[in-house]
């Protein structure tokens, strides 16, 4: 499908001021702030104390660095405005528990030294709804960074991610290493993680995957940028906020787009943010989840997981293309 913005397409978007993304880490939760540390401390203390874990046998993990990927029939740019991107995969619920943690902790941590704790994150409202304190012990998100702290991995109960970012003191001409390179390393830990679980007599079901870029709108003021983006590209005023009496401006855009070949329902969100002291910001997350008459050749998580996450992704990258002009795109240099 032919991803438009022309006006007429307007009635399937909703538009307003943006607060914050849904997926942050400022998740509300209805327990005391004081549970919430306690189950840091003890976490913490078990994380930090290898002995104190369950061992759980692991076995050879065929790796997937080499799996194929779809072409984005975009182009490839020397200088995108992206400042992060995180790919996710989302699973119904685990029995997410000390064995579990620490065993994917230790396997993970020659590669991702750094470990933390952080609170659940919420997942995207399309995507069946999950309680983190169905158990009677709910355990918190775990991220694992590398020496430099990028990129990060996060896990939870029901979710895993991948996210790389620009570090605050390096240039924007540092060479983001794209989907090609992230996605494989996402899915071998995937691959790790269904190991872990499957030899514990239970199964990993995929039910969506997500990938989020966050763009740096540095090229063009905000409020230009929102008559640009809503006339396709086809209004090219400048606007002077300033006789406009305008200090603030934010819009957020959704699209939903069915995939026929695959039988998933792809959503797009486009969010434009902006703040004191710094460029605006336009985030572009799509997901990919199944519907009816989803039905791939095989059950395996790994190739569920592989079809949801190509999907997305050429859901966002039709949608990152469409939000930046012609004239934005030469200047950011082809490859």
């Amino acid at each position: 499908m032919t991803l438009t913005h022309a006006p007429a397409d307007l009635t399937d978007r909703g538009a307003g001021v943006l607060v914050h993304s849904p997926y942050g880490l400022d998740a509300k939760t209805s327990r005391p702030d004081g549970f919430i540390s306690l189950i840091a401390v003890v976490v913490y203390w078990l994380v930090s104390s290898p002995a104190a874990f369950i061992h759980v046998p692991t076995r050879q993990v065929c790796h997937h660095g080499g799996m194929a990927t779809p072409l984005d029939h975009a182009a490839e740019y020397v200088r995108p405005p992206v400042r992060w991107a995180e790919f996710t995969l989302y699973f119904e619920p685990l029995r997410f528990d000390v064995a579990l943690v620490g065993t994917l902790q230790r396997q993970w941590m020659e590669k991702y030294p750094a470990v933390r704790q952080r609170l659940p994150r919420q997942r995207p409202e399309n995507l069946p709804s999950v309680d983190p304190f169905t158990d009677s012990w709910p355990m918190p998100g775990v991220e694992q960074a590398t020496g430099s702290f990028s990129p990060i991995l996060f896990y939870q109960f029901d979710q895993i991610s991948l996210k790389w970012a620009f570090s605050a003191t390096e240039s924007h001409g540092e060479a983001y290493p794209g989907y090609t390179n992230l996605a494989p390393e996402l899915m071998d830990r995937f691959a790790e993680l269904v190991q872990v679980v499957e030899e514990t007599d239970n199964t990993v079901k995929v039910q969506g995957a997500q990938c989020y870029y966050s763009n740096a709108l540095s090229d063009i003021d905000s409020i230009d940028w929102v008559y640009g983006v809503l006339s396709n590209w086809e209004d090219s005023r400048i606007v002077d906020r300033a006789s406009l009496g305008i200090n603030y401006l934010g819009l957020k855009l959704r699209r939903v787009s069915d995939n026929p070949q695959l039988s998933t329902r792809r959503t797009a969100w486009i969010s434009l943010d902006e703040g004191e002291g710094q460029p605006s910001e336009v985030d572009i997350w799509s997901l990919s989840v199944p519907r009816d008459g989803f039905s791939p050749d095989t059950d395996d998580p790994m190739a569920v997981a592989q079809l949801l996450l190509h999907d997305a992704h050429e859901f966002e990258i039709s949608n990152f293309e469409s939000s930046f002009s012609a004239e934005m795109k030469k200047g950011w240099g082809g490859a």
